[in-house]
C-alpha cells in the first residue's frame, strides 16, 4: 500500500500501521520467530562495518549526483511544507500559547505584526505600542526601570528615543539615575524621554 500524499490520511496511516506493529510485538511467538531469525547475523562487532568511522568507512567522501538531489527534492516537495504540516504552529505538541521566554524576555506570537521577527514580538514593545496607540520605530528602544526584563507593567517602561540615548542613560553616575526614578517615574502610565 503506497504512502497517502495528503498528511491528514498519512497520520491516520502512521496511527493504524503503529497499532498493527504493537500488536504484533505483543505476540509472544513472533517474538519467538524474530529472535531465532536474527540469530547468528552480523550484529554488533561481527558487524565488518562495526566502528568504521570517517574516513575508514567506504561510504566516505561520497558524492550524491544532481540527479540523486533531483529525485530526492521530487520525492518531499510539498509534503510537509509550512502550514501543511501537522505539527506546525498552534498544533504543534511544543506550542505554549504564542509566548516565548529567551535571555529573560518575554516574546508573544504576533504574526501580523509589521516589525514580527518570525512571527514573534517582543511583550514590552506591545505594551509601549498600546499605551501610545502607534506602532513604534524601529529606533526606538524600551527600558526596565527596575532592571527585571519580564516586569513589562507600563509603569516599569521607559522609552527612548534611540539606543544612544539609551546607552547614554546607562553611563550617568548611578545617584542621577536613581533620582531621575525616584521622582520621575511615579507615573501610571509609560514615561517617554526624548532628549
Amino acid at each position: 500500500m503506497p504512502l497517502p500524499k495528503d498528511p491528514t490520511k498519512l497520520i491516520e496511516y502512521k496511527e493504524k500501521l503503529r497499532k498493527l506493529l504493537i500488536k504484533r510485538w505483543e505476540n509472544p511467538e513472533y517474538k519467538k520467530r524474530l529472535s531465532e531469525k536474527h540469530k547468528g547475523l552480523l550484529v554488533g562487532m561481527k558487524n565488518p562495518m562495526y566502528g568504521r568511522t570517517g574516513d575508514k568507512n567506504p561510504n566516505y567522501g561520497n558524492k550524491w549526483t544532481k540527479e540523486q538531489k533531483e529525485r530526492q527534492s521530487k520525492s518531499h516537495k510539498g509534503l510537509f511544507a509550512g502550514e501543511k504540516h501537522p505539527n506546525f504552529g498552534k498544533t504543534s505538541y511544543n506550542f505554549k500559547g504564542g509566548i516565548l521566554k529567551k535571555r529573560g524576555y518575554v516574546f508573544i506570537y504576533y504574526p501580523k505584526h509589521p516589525f514580527a521577527v518570525r512571527n514573534y514580538v517582543l511583550e514590552h514593545r506591545l505594551i509601549a505600542e498600546k499605551c501610545l496607540k502607534r506602532y513604534l520605530t524601529k529606533k526606538e528602544i524600551i527600558h526596565h526601570i527596575n532592571g527585571i526584563r519580564n516586569d513589562n507593567r507600563p509603569e516599569n517602561l521607559y522609552l527612548f528615543e534611540s539606543n544612544s540615548k539609551h546607552i547614554s542613560f546607562h553611563r550617568t553616575p548611578y545617584f542621577l539615575v536613581s533620582n531621575l526614578i525616584s521622582t520621575e517615574v511615579k507615573k501610571d502610565s509609560l514615561l517617554l524621554l526624548y532628549y
